[in-house]
């Protein structure tokens, strides 16, 4: 339900967006198109966010800003997701304005 609100704030502001209800199909997701920024949750089904930013830097070896959210973040977390190559993080709940600000911010980077 958060993806879809999300979703739905991103496209009000002019934002084209892709939804991938697990890592595997975000990985799918990435075999054809080129994205600006990818958000992920840290839980997520059949691949983590963990195992996911790993895929993306190390096999992948795509730089696309990525943006993880999760209600375990904590400041040990956020050093290990940035060490793998998390761009920022945000810590559930989060409103969709301070969403909206955080996307802003890595798109224009």
């Amino acid at each position: 339900m958060l993806r879809e609100l999300f979703s739905i704030g991103l496209e009000s502001e002019g934002y084209e967006v892709s939804q991938a209800s697990n890592g595997i199909e975000g990985q799918r997701f990435l075999e054809d198109e080129e994205y600006d920024l990818i958000v992920l949750d840290l839980l997520m089904p059949l691949m983590d966010g963990m195992h996911f930013i790993k895929w993306l830097r190390k096999e992948k070896m795509l730089q696309t800003p990525v943006l993880i959210m999760s209600a375990m973040i904590n400041e040990e977390m956020k050093n290990k997701l940035m060490g793998f190559g998390a761009t920022d993080v945000a810590c559930k709940p989060v409103g969709l304005e301070v969403f909206l600000k955080k996307v802003r911010g890595l798109i224009t980077e």
